[in-house]
């Protein structure tokens, strides 16, 4: 991993900096790094993250269409050291069964037959929920507007098992949702967002939605981090519309460190969770109009050999 590492950084750097100022990029990097892998291990929630990008990866060599023996070999040692860490016995008991179901399926691979593996990877499909999907899509809209009532802390629970559900790189699942239903809290929240303007004075809900940094050790993975919290906000917002609750996002912009370090005081958020975006919740004070999308021709570029 780290000759992987430095080949990458000798690319990066050594075309764009002078000799001196690219082994001080690597050595900076390496360090980060470094830092980043120990608090990973040291962190129940982070060596949770680490344990399901090492036993994902073990999967895919247990699953690849072509079996190769050798395939996946040191993840799987790496998982399995990882499964013996300290910390993997605060880690929930779902990823850990997980991920030795998986080891014991890959060194079971020899004497497996490709048709007993082929059974292993059938999914479910729902060919028949198009339209059902578009209608939820297309009645979603951003709601500013919020009725003066408590949002149920089920509805919420329900909307974060949707966003549960969400793709993430190699299954790390690093987001959490740090939420506050008190409108006093949502509202000093609030006042730190960019675009927050047009928004009712009454917000019943708020949370910002963070990626753990240090599941995102490799310096070629930190935007990473941001699409995995954008995908998570977006299911959210799903389940807390077809749960009647309307809900706005709204961009943080990294690198304002003083509005950065109020929201990680406001919603006690761990230094080490990046915020990736934000989102103001409540059941809507009155219906908004439908908002009009480019044609889909607009969206598709096709491409052939």
């Amino acid at each position: 991993m780290v000759r992987k590492l430095l080949r990458q950084l000798r690319r990066w750097f050594l075309i764009q900096c002078a000799p001196d100022e690219a082994v001080e990029h690597i050595l900076e990097l390496l360090l980060r790094v470094k830092s980043r892998e120990e608090s990973a291990v040291n962190d129940p929630e982070s060596l949770g993250s680490l344990i399901r990008l090492y036993a994902h990866a073990v999967e895919k060599a247990c699953f690849a269409a072509h079996c190769d023996q050798k395939r996946g070999h040191q993840r799987a040692e790496y998982l399995r050291h990882l499964l013996t860490r300290p910390g993997a016995t605060f880690v929930d008991s779902e990823t850990i069964q997980w991920a030795v179901q998986l080891l014991e399926i890959f060194d079971a691979r020899g004497s497996r037959s490709e048709t007993e593996l082929g059974s292993l990877r059938v999914g479910d499909t729902c060919p028949n929920e198009f339209a059902a999907l578009i209608r939820i899509l297309s009645s979603r809209r951003s709601v500013r507007d919020f009725q003066e009532k408590t949002i149920p802390r089920d509805i919420i629970i329900r909307a974060a098992e949707c966003a549960s559900l969400a793709p993430t790189s190699c299954n790390r699942q690093a987001i959490r949702f740090f939420i506050t239903l008190d409108p006093c809290v949502a509202r000093e929240a609030h006042n730190l967002c960019s675009g927050r303007s047009g928004f009712s004075d009454f917000i019943p809900g708020f949370t910002a939605v963070c990626s753990d940094s240090n599941a995102y050790s490799m310096p070629q993975e930190y935007n990473t981090l941001f699409v995995d919290g954008a995908l998570c906000a977006l299911l959210f917002l799903l389940g807390c519309h077809t749960q009647g609750v309307g809900a706005t996002l709204m961009a943080w912009t990294t690198g304002r460190k003083e509005e950065e370090a109020q929201l990680k005081r406001i919603l006690k958020i761990p230094p080490n969770y990046e915020p990736v975006v934000m989102c103001a919740f409540g059941f809507p004070a009155r219906q908004w109009p439908n908002t009009v999308r480019k044609p889909i021709d607009r969206w598709l570029s096709f491409v052939s050999q």
